[in-house]
């Protein structure tokens, strides 16, 4: 999933029953269905449960921390990425973009590293 597709994702995308991710693609607009992984359905849960602002009707699920609450942006969903990224250690050359860089998760592209 592209930043553009996470910033876009509503709870009506995930079907928690069959665990799957459904959605259309922002760069494509192709359809895409993706098993929910355990570890994404847990991480979810906790999210859901623990940080996101029950309080917000929002229809989008990853929002900002603090009022007024909004969707999460495209440049901040890339930002807490990188992040992550540094933090687990993991070493790439930050001169290629973000994209080319999840891309060698989904096996398209390990030679990046």
């Amino acid at each position: 999933m592209r930043p553009s597709d996470v910033v876009n994702l509503r709870f009506q995308n995930i079907d928690f029953q069959a665990k799957r991710i459904m959605i259309n693609q922002v760069k494509t607009t192709e359809f895409l269905s993706l098993p929910l992984l355990e570890i994404v359905e847990l991480a979810l849960e906790d999210y859901i449960a623990q940080v996101r602002k029950a309080e917000n009707n929002s229809d989008c699920i990853f929002l900002t921390a603090f009022a007024p609450y909004r969707p999460l942006s495209r440049a901040e969903i890339s930002t807490i990425i990188k992040f992550a990224i540094r933090k687990s250690g993991v070493e790439i050359k930050w001169a290629l973009c973000i994209a080319c860089f999840l891309g060698q998760f989904n096996g398209k592209r390990w030679t990046s590293l």
